[in-house]
């Protein structure tokens, strides 16, 4: 028979109840010179709970259901690790669903949470036109679910959910606010996929940006692609001939794409060609030039949807969350005086 916290409560000689409440971490009245009592006895004795009993009689799992859309981005890999970690300083475990971006994936992914009982579900809202039949699938999914769902970016306008999203929009516009004021005029855009909602917010911003200056908008100085280094390296191909001095690149991946065609094109950056990426994942500060770049607050961001999903967990509290990114910059935009002429 295994360790049980009676024998925890014998070696230290106090009470079961204390014990109990110090492992489930309820005991803020007890002294820490007790709660270091118990948790070497807890060492000393290989102490290992029963999960699934701790499971039906507190009704929670201490585990979180994390569906991302591609974990091998660079983005969404460093925001995961962070979340993983910010869950685990509160006692909480992280699984992962990786949709691709594929939908009925993510439906499969939210039956098998559901079914695990996690304590709640972190789910990245679908970067893509979801149907209305998908849209209807999503919605009768949650409700006849008792699970919890925090969304990120985007959510489903249900009553019952939360939140938490970077103002996307707001991001565009610090882009190409600080190209303007460099001194850019002639400035290309490389945006992904025509239906992704996060493209769409970061053209806006470009476009009311320019707008705003007196600049007038050129569909042809706006290139359409998926958010990866391809993408980037044929936009900024493809831009280049109408003799732009600037792009903003909608992604970090996109504008190193823009670096590794620039380089075969021999344009020098930032001496012929300012380039303002989003995301700041963590390469972009040891390019050559390093880049400038908008930063989502990955640690501000997973703090807040940490802090979200508890009061969803613990008070039924639904909160929408607005964050707002700021701009980084370093060496890969100038005033286009600096451009070479032939």
């Amino acid at each position: 028979m295994g360790v049980t916290i009676k024998d925890i409560a014998k070696k230290c000689g106090i009470s079961i109840t204390t014990v109990s409440l110090v492992l489930n971490h309820k005991g803020e009245h007890i002294s820490k010179e007790t709660k270091n009592k118990i948790y070497k006895a807890v060492e000393e004795l290989n102490y290992q709970p029963n999960q699934v009993a701790v499971s039906m009689v507190t009704k929670r799992t201490n585990t979180i259901g994390l569906i991302l859309p591609d974990i091998s981005d660079l983005f969404y890999s460093s925001f995961a690790k962070e979340i993983e970690r910010k869950f685990s300083e509160k006692n909480y475990n992280v699984i992962y669903g990786n949709t691709l971006s594929c939908f009925d994936t993510c439906m499969e992914y939210l039956h098998i949470f559901q079914k695990r009982n996690v304590d709640t579900i972190v789910i990245v809202y679908p970067d893509y036109a979801m149907t209305e039949a998908q849209k209807k699938r999503l919605n009768s999914f949650f409700d006849f679910s008792n699970t919890p769902v925090l969304w990120i970016d985007h959510g489903l306008l249900r009553k019952e959910e939360s939140v938490v999203s970077v103002n996307q929009k707001m991001g565009g516009c610090l882009a190409v606010k600080h190209l303007i004021e460099l001194g850019h005029t002639r400035i290309g855009c490389i945006c992904g996929p025509h239906d992704s909602k996060i493209s769409q917010e970061r053209l806006k911003g470009y476009k009311e940006t320019l707008n705003n200056a007196g600049i007038s908008y050129d569909s042809q100085l706006v290139y359409h692609g998926e958010f990866d280094i391809e993408s980037g390296s044929r936009g900024i191909e493809e831009l280049l001939k109408y003799g732009i001095t600037a792009v903003f690149a909608c992604n970090d991946m996109m504008a190193l794409g823009v670096y590794v065609q620039s380089r075969k094109m021999n344009f020098q950056i930032p001496e012929q060609l300012s380039v303002v990426g989003f995301d700041n994942v963590y390469l972009t500060g040891a390019l050559e030039p390093p880049l400038t770049t908008i930063v989502q607050p990955i640690d501000e961001l997973s703090e807040k949807i940490v802090s979200c999903a508890l009061e969803l967990i613990n008070e039924k509290r639904y909160e929408h969350v607005v964050m707002n990114p700021s701009l980084k910059v370093r060496s890969s935009t100038a005033h286009p005086v600096m451009i070479k002429t032939q």
